[in-house]
Parts: C-alpha cells; structure tokens; sequence
C-alpha cells in the first residue's frame, strides 16, 4: 500500500519524476492532474538540467483526503502518462 495516514493531508504518497519533466512539460501536466482530481501536492526537491540534453528530476509529495482519491491520482499517471508512483523513479513519460 503505497499511502499512508498523514496528520494534515491525508494519505500520502511520494512521487519521483525524471528525465524532459521541464521541456516536456511533464511536470506542470502531472501538477494540474494532481490538482483536477482533487489531491493536493508539496515539490520536495527539483534539480533543473542545465542544457539541453540534461535530465530534470522531482520529487514530490501527492495527498488526499482518502486512499481511494490517491489511487485514482495514481491510476491517472500511470495511465495519462504511462508512469507508476508509490515512491518509485519515474522515467521520462512524455519520450
């Protein structure tokens, strides 16, 4: 079971995307999924690459009010974008 009770969001999940996330617009896509169904998120960390050809990486934490709305922001990604999330590196989606 990838969430877990938190005190202030709800279940949690930590979500990890990588690769083109910035020119692909991967991130901001993922962002406003999250958001659309009805699930909140916080950026722990982002490294941005500095040239072209370098990867970007982020690190976020996905929550809701229940398990069952972050499994569907789950199932979204996995699905929309053909990633997996539950604390795992997501490759580069949108290649």
């Amino acid at each position: 079971m990838p969430s877990h009770p938190g005190q202030q969001h709800g279940f949690t999940d930590e979500v990890e995307l990588a690769g083109h996330i910035i020119d692909s617009l991967l991130l901001p896509k993922v962002l406003d999924e999250i958001m659309s169904q009805e699930g909140r998120f916080e950026i722990l960390k982002i490294s941005v690459g500095q040239r072209r050809q370098d990867p970007s990486a982020a690190r976020l934490l996905v929550s809701a009010d229940s398990v069952e709305l972050l499994e569907q922001n789950r199932a979204r990604h996995r699905v929309t974008w053909g990633c997996a999330s539950s604390s795992k590196r997501l490759a580069d989606c949108a290649r």
